[in-house]
């Protein structure tokens, strides 16, 4: 350990003593000690170390004999685009000084030089600076950037981050969820497509080469894995192929009906059909797609086959269709009537607004309350386009100033005193939840009381349409 007494020595001498020499020079407490020296000199004499840096020479052995560790410091914060130790960027000691961390350990260390200076990075790939295998200690809770560099970033995804990954195989076994969160974390943001694909397919292997027919846990990694799905679709094949179907079976009812349905259908809604046509993904899994287009283009017969076997969810669960669907005539005329009777309960609620089919298919008598229904929940939607912020967080007083701007306009446009009431108790109703898009989401899943809501149609067009009504008062009408 003579370098490390080496340079706490020359350090102690610029710097007042600043370091604590442990009377046990053995590595462990040597490495302790120059952490601890390392934290103070940032923190108070962050400018004049750097200048110490930029002219110092670490002795030869130093790198085979110390590892720069923030597990001792406190006030340190993570981003997606490096790390800052008491409000220093923490890069700019390598900038200055590529042996300064002896041998580097931290995968998060590495990427915060990486991103801020991929030079810098290079200089310390070429010196042999970074342990091929890298620790992730977990702090990163958001997607990592990297720079426009892109050999250096090929350097760190090929020769740093993927066998970091790799060994997680090993040592972490029982724990996949906890290696798909990592990977994820790692590689959304790479910026150069091959690279990513590149390691992807290193990954998509891996697991498939070390994971057989697990037998519990399916839906806490697939719900793990949702953005790694949505980047590389196949990787749902995947994770269909490691885990034994029987467990996704006898909990797909639980996560269909849960509000984790909800995100897993809006996933499942946009994936390619020859994803959900794979001869590995079981039936079950496919009532998230019901609302899914490319499988209704591709493929229409296997379509009508999901579609018919869960109309049973959409009155429980119309979050299922995160958009809405186009059933084709056929589909329609083909279904048996008890099949179409299901679907008859559907319809008020939800026609034109989830799901769309020929208009002459719904039974004459309950007609006019689909179109009720499907006109009062547009009026309802443009109201609150038009009002609501769509990029705010909606709390107490952004409620307040809609409704307050609502008032004064219905003033203006002559609406009576009952008539504003219906407006202040639509947009108290459909502004609970946080966002615009949440709340129109709300709106179109809800099962609206028709005796009630009929009678708010009139104030609506009045509110919104009242210098058109007179030329275009179809303007929200179905035509049959």
């Amino acid at each position: 350990m003579d370098a490390v007494i080496k340079v706490i020595n020359d350090i102690n001498s610029k710097f007042n003593n600043i370091i604590q020499v442990p009377f046990n020079s053995d590595n462990k407490k040597l490495n302790y000690s120059l952490n601890e020296g390392y934290k103070l000199l940032i923190k108070e004499h962050f400018n004049k170390f750097i200048e110490f840096l930029k002219e110092y020479e670490f002795p030869e052995d130093f790198p085979k004999q110390f590892s720069f560790c923030l597990c001792q410091y406190f006030d340190k914060n993570y981003t997606p685009s490096g790390i800052t130790v008491y409000n220093k960027e923490l890069h700019k000691l390598w900038e200055a000084n590529i042996y300064v961390g002896g041998t580097i350990e931290d995968i998060e260390i590495l990427h915060s030089i990486l991103y801020n200076s991929p030079d810098t990075f290079l200089k310390i790939a070429n010196k042999g600076l970074a342990k091929e295998v890298l620790t992730f200690y977990g702090y990163q809770t958001y997607n990592m950037l990297y720079p426009k560099n892109k050999k250096a970033t090929e350097i760190f995804v090929n020769n740093f981050l993927w066998p970091s990954i790799k060994i997680l195989f090993f040592i972490k076994h029982d724990n996949l969820s906890n290696i798909i969160s990592l990977f994820t974390k790692f590689t959304m943001e790479i910026p150069q497509n091959e690279i990513y694909k590149k390691i992807y397919s290193k990954f998509k292997k891996a697991i498939e080469s070390y994971y057989k027919k697990i037998k519990s846990g399916f839906w806490e990694i697939l719900l793990y894995s949702i953005e790694l799905i949505i980047k590389s679709p196949d990787f749902l094949v995947t994770l269909c192929k490691i885990f034994d179907h029987n467990c996704i079976k006898k909990e797909v009812k639980e996560y269909i009906l849960s509000q984790r349905g909800t995100e897993i259908a809006e996933i499942f809604s946009q994936l390619p059909a020859e994803i959900l046509l794979d001869e590995n993904i079981p039936n079950q899994l496919l009532t998230f797609a019901i609302g899914n287009k490319n499988l209704l283009k591709a493929n229409p017969k296997k379509f009508q086959k999901i579609f018919v076997s869960n109309i049973d969810y959409l009155n429980e669960k119309p979050e299922l269709i995160p958009d809405f669907i186009h059933i084709p005539q056929d589909i329609i005329s083909s279904m048996t009537q008890k099949q179409f009777s299901k679907l008859d309960k559907t319809i008020i609620n939800y026609y034109g607004i989830k799901i769309i089919f020929p208009f002459k298919f719904i039974p004459i008598e309950k007609r006019k309350d689909v179109k009720s229904n499907f006109i009062v929940k547009k009026l309802i939607e443009k109201l609150l386009k038009k009002y609501v912020p769509a990029n705010q967080i909606i709390n107490d007083h952004i409620k307040a100033k809609i409704i307050t701007s609502v008032i004064e306009k219905a003033k203006l446009k002559g609406l009576k005193n009952n008539e504003i009431d219906v407006l202040i108790r639509i947009i108290l109703k459909f502004t609970n939840q946080c966002n615009l898009y949440m709340n129109i989401q709300n709106l179109k899943n809800s099962q609206l009381p028709l005796p009630l809501y009929k009678r708010y149609i009139k104030p609506l067009k009045k509110f919104l349409y009242s210098s058109e009504i007179k030329k275009n008062t179809d303007c929200c009408c179905i035509t049959p």
